[in-house]
């Protein structure tokens, strides 16, 4: 994969959150997930750490996976993204979500941020179908990032590729 300039990473924030600059240390990490590396961001609450998986998601235009046992917080991000970016890029998994619909359209690769609580994508281990058809989704659009979030003021991003 290229390497994404600072620049084209700034353009990506400025056109989807009106932000003139990242905070220290967000560019690093954000090229670091795109270009595939294997990424852990230990900062405390409200330090950005959510625009290092969110920013990749809407600069390369692919899914991005993200992993939260916090219902509220998952409910709270998709609201903030949706209103910020635009509706229809983000929803959740998980119990809390009233729309059953929702899975079906995560699994025809609608969105391009999708919080799914750990239970759901765990399921009920190797017969999960939702992780089978996950994985059917990756073949045939690749997910680019699985972000693990909240576990305890830390994320962890992967690139799926």
């Amino acid at each position: 994969m290229s390497i994404s300039t600072e620049s084209s990473l700034l353009e990506t924030l400025a056109s989807s959150y009106s932000y003139s600059s990242f905070r220290e240390g967000q560019v690093g990490i954000i090229q670091a997930a795109l270009q595939g590396e294997d990424t852990c961001v230990y900062w405390a609450t409200g330090s950005g750490k959510s625009l290092c998986f969110q920013v990749p998601a809407l600069h390369s235009k692919r899914m991005t996976l993200v992993v939260s046992p916090l219902i509220s917080l998952m409910r709270d991000q998709v609201i903030n993204i949706n209103e910020t970016v635009g509706p229809g890029i983000a929803t959740f998994l998980g119990s809390g979500q009233p729309d059953h619909s929702m899975e079906e359209r995560v699994l025809r690769g609608d969105f391009l941020i999708v919080y799914v609580s750990p239970e759901k994508l765990i399921g009920s281990g190797a017969d999960n179908v939702f992780l089978s058809r996950l994985k059917e989704l990756h073949a045939r659009k690749p997910i680019g990032l699985l972000a693990i979030d909240e576990a305890r003021t830390c994320i962890c991003v992967c690139m799926c590729i």
